[in-house]
């Protein structure tokens, strides 16, 4: 390596790689910290706002009732049998109609025991998001539309949050995932309640 003359300065390509190394390193420790802070920050808006319900207790665990929304699943899977639900979990609920209408709604976001004791991220919505609107759909459209009952309709939008911080958390809620949505697919499983 040539040496600078007395009168000229500069730095060595070590340097300049020590100095990138460090840069970097603060970087991915701001960038951790961000997304760490971001993370708790939602998690304690969902604590604070709401709280988890689980199904009424029934003799038969294929049943799951919601009374916010005026019904009941049944032929419910044993993989989630453990279903719990959060009502309007971010305030007052709204669905966007099939002629981009906004409409008042009560929304039960879903989740199961199981899910959230493997990893707590896997909170009410991970699962998707069952809504009660008042009135009569427009059949002229299947958006978001699931079943009309008398006085009131029934939406369900697929959420899958992303949730599951280990293979098995993540495992778990694609089983489950794929489970609820297997069961809203068919009207059948969604019945006014008694």
């Amino acid at each position: 390596m040539a040496k600078l003359p007395n009168n000229q300065s500069g730095f060595s390509s070590i340097e300049v790689v020590f100095i990138f190394i460090i840069v970097s390193l603060i970087s991915l420790v701001g960038w951790m910290v961000y997304k760490d802070q971001h993370k708790s920050t939602g998690k304690v808006n969902i604590i604070t706002t709401s709280s988890n319900k689980t199904a009424t207790p029934t003799a038969d665990k294929t049943i799951f009732k919601i009374p916010e929304l005026g019904i009941e699943l049944i032929n419910v899977p044993v993989g989630i049998s453990d279903l719990t639900y959060v009502i309007n979990k971010y305030g007052a609920g709204t669905v966007v109609d099939q002629n981009q209408i906004i409409k008042p709604a009560t929304n039960a976001y879903l989740s199961t025991e199981s899910l959230v004791k493997l990893d707590s991220d896997c909170l009410a919505g991970s699962l998707g998001v069952f809504s009660r609107v008042n009135g009569t759909y427009n059949t002229n459209s299947t958006f978001g539309f699931l079943k009309q009952f008398n006085g009131f309709w029934i939406s369900f939008e697929r959420t899958h949050a992303d949730c599951g911080s280990g293979p098995v958390a993540t495992a778990l809620h694609s089983s489950q995932f794929n489970l609820i949505n297997t069961l809203a697919e068919n009207p059948v499983n969604i019945v006014a309640m008694q």
